[in-house]
């Protein structure tokens, strides 16, 4: 009778605890959004679009900008559209600046430039499984992975680690304490990311060996023998500052009734009269076994 008399008194206090509340939002201004991240693995593919008000969870598509590809401020392609993006059928190359100008009826001028930058060096790979178990009793696998830096210049990095037992492919979760100095500095672990972004500024010019901690699938109690597949970009500074805000904002989408909402976070951007990326990279794939 005690339980049913304290159910009874809790679900009194919670439903008389709530309050309507009147929000007014900014009226929204329409403005464009582009995006393409670039690599020379690919061609040129942009998407543009309208940006919508907060409370819509959809972007409308733009089909009628005239979109102009430059390499070198010389103006190389008129891009097509098929219905869902604007294509090229030009391969970035790296030492190239590259830009981009899109032109609609109803918005003129948006426009943007980034580079690929060299390709990355993977000296040494490898990696354990079960090393340790973190604070929640879980196997932590370690990574062992050497690059080689560029002397004199900043450099910016993006590094993802996929898993694959028997079956598919897996993506992993990173240890949000112990882990590398490295990915440390840049204050992400704690946003649960799906990929690692960091810049060289304590290893600038140097071979640098990061040791990733990171969980893999629950696997069966006998040993499965799998494969890390590693994905290393070198990516220009635009990317940086574009994919480190992206996973922050990933991470407020999700909210509970213990946390709440995270905070906005304002995107970074390189358009000029709008919004979105319009970034390089250039990547190598190192796939290694236990």
């Amino acid at each position: 009778m005690k339980l049913y008399f304290w159910v009874i008194i809790l679900c009194f206090i919670f439903t008389n605890c709530e309050k309507e509340v009147n929000i007014n939002f900014p009226k929204h201004k329409i403005a464009p959004v582009l995006n393409c991240l670039f690599s020379q693995d690919s061609v040129f593919k942009v998407h543009i679009s309208k940006s919508a008000p907060i409370l819509n969870n959809f972007r409308s598509r733009i089909g009628d900008a005239t979109v102009q590809l430059f390499e070198d401020d010389k103006m190389v392609e008129e891009l097509s559209f098929d219905g869902s993006i604007y294509g090229s059928s030009i391969i970035p190359q790296p030492k190239k600046i590259y830009r981009i100008e899109a032109n609609t009826p109803e918005f003129q001028h948006i426009t943007a430039f980034d580079y690929i930058p060299t390709k990355p060096h993977i000296i040494s790979a490898s990696f354990k499984d079960s090393v340790y178990k973190d604070e929640d009793g879980f196997d932590m696998s370690q990574a062992k992975i050497k690059i080689q830096d560029n002397p004199n210049n900043k450099d910016y990095y993006e590094l993802i680690l996929v898993s694959k037992p028997i079956g598919p492919y897996y993506s992993v979760s990173y240890d949000m304490t112990n882990n590398d100095p490295v990915l440390l500095n840049e204050d992400i672990l704690e946003y649960l990311p799906e990929y690692l972004v960091f810049s060289d500024e304590l290893f600038d010019g140097k071979n640098y060996t990061f040791t990733v901690n990171y969980g893999t699938p629950v696997y069966n109690d006998e040993q499965i023998k799998h494969e890390l597949t590693i994905y290393l970009r070198h990516i220009s500074e635009n990317y940086y500052k574009y994919k480190k805000r992206l996973l922050i904002h990933l991470y407020n989408q999700d909210s509970d009734i213990w946390d709440g909402i995270g905070d906005p976070v304002p995107m970074y951007t390189n358009i000029e009269n709008g919004f979105g990326i319009f970034a390089g990279y250039s990547q190598i794939k190192k796939i290694i076994q236990n």
